[in-house]
């Protein structure tokens, strides 16, 4: 069991997060211009490389983006060389094509591919897309925000996650709404791979929830989806 912890906002933040018991550390980097509106912890060049600097031997660092061409994944891959890159927009998705290309010239990088569990629907798609990717990671998306899988806090249908890891032969990550409160049953109902979580180990300031890891939250997080697991 593998514990995914998003979304990254600088390098002492991923490192307290690793301390915490996270294995997978994921952030967002701006490839160009400003970034996008509707995926509010994106974070600059400079930061994503001091980043994968101060966390090179200590995780496995993701990559993320909700571009909508390939090229923003390769270019991904090319400029952080990270252990995974992750395809988190609605608007492109792995295929035959792309995934050969992408490992031609990254072959040591690993391709995950959100999935948007809207139904059981996702079941085909997850089994279609995992042909063209070497992990998945089942997420929700915001009403109103189709654009972005994930980052909502919403949970889903765990038993359309449960299905998607019976039947597809790559490791899976479930997502969607996870914390410190709700990971163990996650575990046991659907014994995936890894979990993650973003939103909702995210730190409440002054009445408004922020960017910014609670690290408590992070590591009751983490200990108790492994204890959970140790117990299968």
């Amino acid at each position: 069991m593998i514990t995914q912890v998003f979304a990254m906002q600088n390098a002492e933040e991923a490192l307290k997060t690793i301390e915490a018991g996270a294995d997978y550390i994921g952030f967002a980097p701006i490839l160009q211009g400003e970034g996008r509106p509707d995926h509010k912890t994106e974070i600059p060049d400079s930061v994503a490389r001091e980043i994968m600097r101060a966390t090179e031997g200590k995780a496995v660092r993701i990559a993320l983006s909700v571009g909508d061409n390939g090229e923003e994944f390769l270019e991904l891959a090319r400029r952080y060389r990270p252990e995974i890159v992750h395809i988190s927009g609605s608007g492109f998705e792995t295929s035959r094509e792309f995934y050969q290309r992408f490992k031609s010239l990254f072959p040591e990088i690993r391709l995950l591919q959100a999935i948007q569990v809207d139904g059981w629907q996702a079941v085909e798609r997850a089994q279609r897309l995992a042909q063209y990717a070497d992990m998945l990671i089942l997420d929700s998306a915001a009403p109103g925000n189709g654009r972005v899988i994930g980052a909502s806090g919403l949970v889903h249908d765990r038993a359309v996650d449960r299905e998607i890891v019976r039947t597809v032969p790559i490791p899976v990550v479930v997502a969607g709404g996870l914390d410190e409160t709700n990971v163990e049953q996650v575990v046991r109902e659907v014994r995936p791979f890894g979990v993650d979580t973003l939103s909702k180990t995210n730190r409440w300031e002054n009445g408004c929830k922020t960017n910014f890891k609670d690290f408590e939250k992070v590591r009751l997080f983490c200990q108790r989806a492994k204890s959970a697991a140790a117990q299968l």
